[in-house]
C-alpha cells in the first residue's frame, strides 16, 4: 500500500530547485580569450591615444574577470568579460572616428592651399 502525501509535489520542487543550484557553471575561457583579443585589436586600432580612457577600463574590467575566474565566481567573471569586451569596442569605435575626423581635416587643409595655388 501506497501512502501519498499532500507535501510530496512541494518537496520535489524544492530538491529540483536545490539541484539546480548546484549545477556548475562552466569556466568562461573563450570569453577571456575573446576580450583580450577585442581589447588587442582596439589597441592596434589606435584606441591607446584616441580613447585611452575606454581602453583603460576596458582592460580593468578584463582583470576583474581573470579575478572572478580565480575564486570560481564564473558567472561574475562573464560579467565582467562582456563589458570589457564593449568598452574595447567603443573605444575601437571612438579609435576609427577621431582617425577619420583628422583625416577630414588633412583633406579640407589641402583642398584650401590647393584652391590657393
Amino acid at each position: 500500500m501506497r501512502i501519498k502525501h499532500e507535501n510530496d509535489g512541494v518537496v520535489m520542487g524544492v530538491l529540483l530547485i536545490a539541484l539546480a543550484g548546484c549545477v556548475a557553471v562552466p569556466l568562461p575561457r573563450e570569453q577571456l580569450v575573446v576580450s583580450q583579443a577585442i581589447i588587442n585589436n582596439a589597441q592596434h586600432a589606435g584606441a591607446g591615444h584616441y580613447a585611452a580612457a575606454d581602453l583603460a577600463l576596458a582592460r580593468e574590467k578584463l582583470i576583474k574577470a581573470q579575478a572572478a575566474v580565480q575564486r570560481r565566481k564564473y558567472v561574475e567573471a562573464r560579467r565582467w568579460a562582456a563589458e570589457a569586451e564593449a568598452d574595447a569596442q567603443l573605444a575601437q569605435t571612438k579609435a576609427a572616428a577621431a582617425k577619420g575626423t583628422q583625416r577630414v581635416r588633412e583633406m579640407n587643409e589641402a583642398n584650401r592651399t590647393f584652391g590657393k595655388e
